[in-house]
């Protein structure tokens, strides 16, 4: 969900000594010119007022980077803080430098860090708490809004054009944001005493932000109980969910299931590292991962369009093809042996994998010729 730079930024500045108005200067590695945005609000209360300058002591090279597209781009703030909460180690609270703000229909941009050099200017102008509460509010107001338009432009985005997209596909889109867009909202708020509400609002989930309400006023309780990350199941209704249980059972998804689980349990440290925002996944090890989240969906979405009496089989043939077409690559750069980074049991799961999409792909474009 995030645009994180943190780590190809070099040095910032950040300038709110002008009420209501912030100015931001983004300097990347290898880059000289800055990207600038001009965003409305005002920092929070330790940085309102005040010229920041920040610098990176360990900026990497963003790949493809071509800041000198954007110039003076506008959007709003996000939290710009150099107190932003989060957990250290094992029951201890710490602050970091944290720079959020939000630009166009759904880009949500991050900075955080708590090894920045800072350096900060006396305030021009002071900030009460009263205010940054407004501010804080506010914030999360935008959040909201750029979370909620960027969970729908995922559920639009047809990545399989020309071929038609059908209601499960949106569908399985949708839950996917979904899900991404929690884990990081969660993050951010869930170490706050009203973490469960501000998750709940910044979500757009109204109706458990009613029953937290009713909770409070019966002095009951009422927290989360998917702390950290949301499954399909958890975001489906009632019905969705039996339509897609009943799939999930095919061996084909199975399959699918079985190596995502390998993967998981075989790389977990190299995600663990990525997910803090440390390393970047090795090739051939992005490429596989990469390769499980294209096929995943489509496959899941494929076996429910099946159970469609309406169920157009030269379309899922095609969408077969292009699954089979991305595990082809993967065991196409990738050779078992001593500097292997994926594993021959893995490599061998993939390819019975394959010889089933490929079987299944045969079936569904026999029906298909047969229905014209």
């Amino acid at each position: 969900m995030y645009c994180k730079l943190t780590n190809y930024i070099r040095k910032g500045i950040i300038d709110n000594r002008v009420e209501g108005q912030t100015k931001l200067a983004l300097y990347f590695k290898g880059t000289k010119k800055p990207v600038k945005f001009s965003l409305e609000g005002n920092c929070l209360q330790d940085l309102a007022g005040c010229l920041v300058e920040f610098k990176n002591p360990y900026p990497e090279k963003a790949p493809g980077l071509q800041p000198g597209k954007i110039n003076e781009a506008k959007g709003v703030v996000g939290d710009i803080t150099a107190s932003q909460r989060y957990i250290k180690e094992k029951n201890k609270i710490d602050t970091c430098f944290r720079l959020e703000f939000f630009s166009g229909h759904s880009e949500i941009y991050l900075i955080e860090s708590d090894d920045f050099e800072l350096k900060v200017s006396l305030p021009e102008w002071k900030m009460n708490a009263f205010d940054e509460q407004v501010q804080i509010m506010t914030n999360q107001q935008a959040f909201r809004t750029q979370v909620l338009n960027w969970i729908k432009d995922c559920a639009n985005n047809q990545e399989d054009a020309p071929l038609p997209d059908y209601y499960w596909d949106k569908r399985l889109r949708e839950a996917d944001a979904i899900a991404t867009a929690y884990i990081e909202i969660y993050q951010k708020y869930h170490q706050y005493p009203d973490g469960d509400i501000r998750v709940a609002f910044v979500m757009g989930w109204d109706d458990i932000l009613a029953d937290i309400a009713q909770a409070e006023e019966s002095g009951s309780s009422c927290t989360s109980s998917n702390p950290g990350f949301l499954t399909l199941f958890d975001i489906l209704t009632d019905d969705e969910r039996k339509e897609v249980e009943s799939c999930m059972n095919h061996s084909l998804f199975m399959q699918v299931m079985e190596i995502s689980e390998a993967c998981q349990q075989e790389f977990i440290q190299e995600i663990s590292a990525v997910q803090k925002g440390q390393v970047n996944l090795e090739s051939d090890l992005n490429d596989l991962f990469q390769c499980i989240r294209f096929i995943t969906p489509r496959i899941l979405a494929s076996l429910l369009h099946v159970k469609d009496s309406s169920a157009d089989y030269r379309t899922l043939s095609a969408r077969m093809e292009l699954c089979s077409n991305q595990i082809k690559q993967v065991l196409g750069n990738n050779n078992a042996g001593e500097n292997a980074l994926i594993p021959a049991d893995i490599l061998d799961k993939l390819q019975d994998l394959l010889d089933e999409v490929r079987h299944t792909q045969q079936t569904w474009s026999s029906i298909s010729k047969h229905e014209c």
